[in-house]
């Protein structure tokens, strides 16, 4: 299986103060049987600059600066993806985005 995550703004953008930058975590299960995999995402360094907008999507959960997704079952062939949230909290610097 296959597991990607994207931004937008993309991956190296600048991002202005206040801004909201949306994640994408999409699993593909290019594999011979069903798969229902558990992805953490580490956000230390996203939350050093920006906080978690709530409430998650379904099947996400907060542990510290941890994501973890509990995906669902996935027949082969078949795909899933969540989109979570944050906003930039620094008051006068600008920075990049990392997916």
């Amino acid at each position: 299986w296959q597991l990607g995550k994207t931004s937008n703004p993309a991956s190296g953008s600048e991002v202005q103060p206040g801004a909201v930058i949306t994640y994408r975590l999409r699993a593909v299960n290019n594999g011979p049987v069903d798969i229902a995999p558990t992805v953490t995402d580490d956000l230390s360094n996203v939350l050093l600059h920006a906080n978690l907008v709530e409430p998650l999507p379904s099947g996400v959960t907060r542990s510290g600066n941890t994501l973890t997704w509990q995906v669902p079952n996935l027949a082969p062939g078949q795909e899933a993806s969540i989109e979570y949230r944050v906003q930039d909290s620094s008051a006068t610097l600008a920075y990049s985005t990392t997916a």
